[in-house]
């Protein structure tokens, strides 16, 4: 990820901010502007669990990080050694949430006591798990050093950790944007309800500068017409094309993604699909590592 770009969307997302109500387009125009800041803002490194990770719960019971994720989680990573009140700010906007039953806390701390005890200081109301010091710390260890608290989405399917989030306890309405988009998306009452045949693609090892096509299939089971009214992508490498024309019942469609991969190394890019039969946007993703 490159700060640089990330600290421009903070200042611009901030200058935004203190326009008068005159200037503003509109509360429509300033939520679009944040979810755009926020799908650049997020990082595109992503790992995933093994199965076979044991974490403690708050009893010293081990638990299983595939039992843990029977559905999609959002997941906040903490350690003792992180910025102290970094931790509480992001603990008060979760306490602050109207719906938490999707988040967990996954804490390192020096021994199980001392997690209580922070447990107990910070008033935590989610679920709390205790990853041991050289119990699969290498997975988180890239993220961890950074000294701060982040959050991620645990895919349950896969174990797939994405859509890692750092927030900054200077700007809590961009913290705000991400965990009323993420609880959002996860609390939905129509997620069972797939849209698209499949929503994650992996091209593997390409070509930097040589382009690749990949095509998602859609299609409507409902009742209602459906319409894909705006699609966003998370950088210039990506070219999404689609038609809007609505389809019936039965009715199916592709939406093409045309991806260039820019630079060397791995990469995530993201695709957020609106349509009028959910509030919240489907996301399809690509990844790849370029040569």
């Amino acid at each position: 990820m490159k700060y640089p770009l990330l600290t421009s969307l903070f200042l611009l997302w901030t200058a935004a901010s203190c326009h008068s109500p005159q200037e503003k387009q509109g509360s429509t125009d300033e939520k679009l502007f944040r979810e755009y800041c926020l799908m650049n803002a997020t990082e595109t490194y992503d790992f995933a669990l093994p199965g076979s990770l044991t974490v403690e719960d708050l009893q010293g019971n081990p638990v299983r990080i595939d039992s843990l994720a029977k559905e999609d989680k959002l997941i906040l990573r903490i350690r003792g050694s992180f910025c102290e009140d970094c931790v509480l700010a992001e603990i008060k906007q979760i306490n602050n949430l109207k719906d938490c039953s999707h988040i967990a806390i996954i804490a390192t701390y020096d021994n199980l006591r001392m997690l209580k005890i922070a447990v107990e200081k910070y008033g935590i109301k989610v679920p709390v798990y205790h990853l041991t010091n050289g119990a699969g710390q290498e997975l988180f260890s890239r993220n961890d050093k950074k000294g701060i608290p982040y959050l991620f989405l645990l895919r349950h399917q896969t174990l797939q950790c994405e859509s890692t989030f750092f927030p900054s306890k200077l700007f809590p309405d961009f913290s705000a944007s991400y965990y009323e988009t993420m609880t959002g998306y996860l609390a939905r009452e129509d997620k069972k309800h797939t849209l698209f045949t499949f929503t994650d693609k992996d091209l593997g090892t390409v070509e930097r500068g040589k382009t690749y096509e990949v095509k998602f299939e859609y299609r409507n089971t409902t009742d209602s017409l459906l319409v894909i009214h705006d699609v966003r992508h998370s950088c210039d490498c990506v070219v999404p094309q689609w038609k809007n024309a609505p389809l019936r019942k039965g009715e199916s469609g592709k939406l093409t993604v045309r991806f260039t991969p820019k630079g060397h190394g791995y990469s995530m890019q993201s695709v957020m699909v609106y349509h009028n039969q959910s509030r919240y946007p489907s996301r399809l993703t690509i990844r790849a590592e370029a040569k």
